[in-house]
């Protein structure tokens, strides 16, 4: 229906939002079709959109135990992220992250990105994903 209304931005970035979804409901390769259709609808100025798609394949990487391709794209991303202006944004990325590191076995990286997402989560009052960033923490020991 967006394709339709000619409306492609909100269609891109709705499709990095059903990638990193289908990400986390256990689906990495259609999170990677996802990730794919995202990139050619988007905009190259896109940054919303270019960077739902460097977090998620950073993600689809490290499940895949491609341990440079994911560092790649969640270095990418966080640069992205950086310049957005928005603690949410950046949490989400450092989030993210320690889920890849975690995939990786990279557990200091993990707990490292948890703590940061878990700091800017509680500073917004995001209190559903500063839950989750705490228990990533637990599960990594901390």
């Amino acid at each position: 229906m967006l394709l339709e209304a000619g409306n492609t931005s909100v269609a891109s970035t709705a499709a990095g939002i059903l990638a990193r979804a289908q990400f986390y409901a256990g689906s990495p390769e259609k999170a990677a079709y996802w990730c794919d259709r995202a990139t050619e609808l988007a905009d190259p100025e896109d940054v919303l959109t270019q960077l739902l798609v460097h977090q998620t394949m950073g993600l689809v990487f490290a499940s895949r135990g491609d341990a440079v391709q994911a560092h790649r794209a969640h270095t990418e991303g966080l640069a992205m992220a950086e310049t957005a202006h928005s603690p949410v944004v950046l949490a989400h990325t450092r989030f993210d992250m320690g889920t890849a590191y975690q995939l990786l076995g990279e557990r200091a990286e993990a707990t490292e990105a948890f703590q940061r997402a878990l700091e800017l989560y509680e500073r917004k009052e995001n209190l559903v994903m500063a839950g989750r960033a705490r228990r990533r923490l637990v599960e990594l020991g901390n």
